[in-house]
């Protein structure tokens, strides 16, 4: 008897242990700087601070990015003005030193990803943002893209299947950023370009008739690259002109062994006309990403110090 009593009284004090999801109010912890805010946040499971990153990241731009869901859209998870769409995806990155991108839907209308990967190794957040074009995701050969629950043969008849893919930790920086919107991949990058977009969007400019128009969104340009070599720089009039000088300048012979032969050919091509020297052209044309994993290599092989700067 005495037992049971003791069990009831014990019930009825019981305390229960605040949790660190309890630690602050909901309302509070959104005024927190970004990397505080993660820090109270990726204690959650990732369905939940996903949710919560992003809120995050509305509510600083002072709903210049809303929510689509509260907009009763299927357009990915947020937009701005209802011009450009959004889906987020935030992981943090796991014992394995992966990321893994969840819930991916190729078949939502949107325009781009906005990703937040988050390093919280050795007991400190570091945190990237990149805002990429949908494609850069779900056509990218790198990342293999699989279905998130179940197989290939049991969703075969499902046209509405949610994707995944993992990346290594140190791939992200080669595998987005030549593609990424934002100029750089700080919490200010991602806000500047919120706010740039809203304005571009929004901004009303007269026409012949002197009627009030939207201005739509310039897609982003492509990036063109010059290099700083010593205290030289070399430069052409495409990414691909500027590499063959840098070639040129570092000398064909001493980059036997670095640059594959398969790039070099003896004919020009529609796309490909500018010379290497001693009748060689560049096979292919070269894209940003080509061209960074091409002077990372020569400039482990040779001991070099070539800077690839943006334009």
């Amino acid at each position: 008897m005495f037992d049971i009593f003791a069990i009831v009284l014990y019930c009825c004090n019981f305390k229960p242990i605040k949790t660190k999801q309890m630690k602050r109010q909901n309302d509070e912890i959104f005024n927190l700087p970004m990397i505080d805010f993660l820090k109270e946040v990726t204690e959650l499971i990732p369905s939940e601070y996903g949710k919560k990153i992003l809120k995050k990241i509305t509510l600083d731009s002072k709903d210049k990015l809303q929510s689509v869901n509260e907009l009763g859209l299927e357009k990915g998870d947020c937009t701005i003005a209802k011009k450009v769409y959004f889906e987020h995806a935030s992981s943090v990155i796991n014992k394995s030193e992966k990321y893994g991108i969840r819930n991916i839907r190729p078949w939502q209308n949107f325009d781009n990803f906005i990703l937040t990967l988050i390093d919280n190794r050795d007991g400190k957040i570091k945190v990237h943002f990149y805002c990429v074009p949908k494609n850069v995701i779900l056509n990218n050969p790198v990342l293999k893209l699989c279905p998130q629950n179940s197989s290939k043969d049991i969703n075969s008849q499902n046209k509405f299947v949610p994707m995944s893919c993992t990346f290594e930790g140190y791939e992200h920086n080669w595998l987005f950023s030549s593609h990424n919107l934002l100029k750089g991949t700080s919490y200010k990058d991602l806000q500047e370009y919120i706010n740039e977009t809203h304005y571009s969007v929004t901004e009303f400019v007269p026409n012949e008739n002197k009627k009030e128009k939207t201005k739509e969104i310039k897609r982003s340009k492509r990036v063109k690259v010059s290099f700083k070599y010593g205290i030289e720089l070399i430069d052409g009039s495409t990414n691909n002109e500027a590499f063959v000088n840098l070639i040129k300048r570092i000398g064909q012979k001493r980059l036997n062994g670095v640059l594959r032969p398969s790039m070099y050919s003896t004919k020009k091509t529609v796309h490909v006309d500018v010379a290497c020297g001693h009748g060689y052209y560049l096979a292919n044309k070269l894209s940003y990403r080509d061209i960074i994993k091409l002077v990372n290599s020569i400039n482990e092989k040779l001991k070099l110090k070539i800077k690839i700067l943006v334009k």
